[in-house]
C-alpha cells in the first residue's frame, strides 16, 4: 500500500511536470511556425527572443521546483507587473483585452509560476471562445485586496462540471488534449498565497 501511494505520487508528479512542459513546446513551436512567415521582421526576432527566454527561466523554474529548492524564487512582486505579462504572454490572440488599474500594490510570490497561473486562466477562455468572442481581463484594487477578473462569452460550464469536476485533477473539458491540471494547480497556487478563487458561468 505504501508504495502504491509512492507511486501514485510519483506519477501526479510526472504529469504535473509534462503539462507544464507542453505549455512550454506550445510557445516554442508558435515561434518556429511564424519564423518562416517573419524572419525578415526585426520585431518578430525580439518578440522570439523574449518567448525563449521566458521559456529557459520557467525550464529553470521547474528543475528548481524538482530539487525542492524553490524557496529563493519567491520575491516582492508588482501586482501590476504580473497581471501585464500575463495578457502580454496571451497576447497574440485578437481576441483579448484589458482593463489594467495602476497600482502600486506588491506581493510575495514565484513570479513564473503566478504569471502562469493567470496566463492559464486566460488561455482556458481563449480556448472556450469562439473566433468572434471576447475574452476581457480586469484588474481592480480594494484596500489590501487586488482582483484579478477574467471574463468571457464562450461555451461556459455547467454546474455540475464547476462543483464536482472542474478542480479535480485529471478531470478536462478538452477532447484528445489537455490533461485537466491547470486549473487544479492555478487554485492551489492562489490558495497557498492567500487568495480565493471565484468561479461563474453562466
Amino acid at each position: 500500500l505504501v508504495e502504491g501511494r509512492q507511486f501514485d505520487t510519483y506519477n501526479k508528479l510526472v504529469a504535473f511536470i509534462i503539462h507544464d512542459l507542453n505549455n512550454l513546446i506550445a510557445q516554442q513551436a508558435l515561434v518556429v511556425r511564424n519564423a518562416e512567415k517573419h524572419k525578415d521582421n526585426p520585431a518578430f526576432f525580439e518578440d522570439a527572443i523574449k518567448t525563449i527566454s521566458n521559456s529557459v527561466d520557467r525550464m529553470n523554474n521547474l528543475l528548481k521546483k524538482l530539487r525542492r529548492d524553490e524557496s529563493d524564487l519567491v520575491k516582492r512582486l508588482s501586482i501590476l507587473d504580473v497581471v501585464n505579462q500575463a495578457v502580454s504572454e496571451c497576447q497574440r490572440n485578437t481576441k483579448l483585452s484589458a482593463d489594467i488599474e495602476h497600482t502600486e500594490r506588491t506581493l510575495n510570490a514565484d513570479q513564473v509560476r503566478l504569471v502562469m497561473t493567470i496566463t492559464n486562466f486566460i488561455k482556458n477562455a481563449q480556448e472556450a471562445t469562439p473566433d468572434d468572442g471576447r475574452v476581457r481581463v480586469t484588474l481592480r484594487v480594494n484596500n489590501d485586496w487586488a482582483t484579478v477578473v477574467i471574463e468571457d462569452n464562450g461555451s461556459g460550464m455547467d454546474w455540475d462540471f464547476i462543483h464536482n469536476r472542474l478542480f479535480k485533477p485529471f478531470e478536462t473539458t478538452k477532447s484528445g488534449k489537455g490533461m485537466g491540471i491547470g486549473v487544479y494547480l492555478s487554485r492551489e497556487y492562489i490558495s497557498e498565497l492567500g487568495g480565493t478563487l471565484n468561479v461563474l458561468s453562466a
